[in-house]
């Protein structure tokens, strides 16, 4: 089996229907959040997946862990309309925008 590239990380969490990112997009907006992040940060989940050579399967965990602490803070009593993450939100999972 070939190692999966940063490329191919890439492209499964932009295209594939299982995607986690994709999959919290539409979980978060059944809750009228709107899920915003951008290609860097896309990019940064596929470089630490690549680091942790574990191929897509990394991919949810990076995922579901840099989400822990904006999860919980939006099913806190508190309204939000907005949750935007970046690369930093990958490294620290309290560096997020919740509004």
């Amino acid at each position: 089996m070939n190692q999966l590239t940063e490329e191919d990380l890439i492209k499964i969490m932009n295209s594939s229907n299982k995607s986690q990112l994709l999959l919290y997009k539409n979980l978060f907006s059944q809750r009228g959040v709107n899920f915003i992040y951008d290609d860097a940060t896309i990019e940064a989940i596929a470089k630490k997946a690549i680091k942790l050579n574990r191929g897509a399967r990394s991919i949810k965990k990076i995922v579901e862990k840099a989400l822990a602490v904006a999860n919980y803070e939006l099913y806190s009593s508190k309204p939000y309309h907005e949750l935007i993450i970046s690369p930093e939100t990958i490294e620290d999972n309290k560096q997020f925008i919740l509004r």
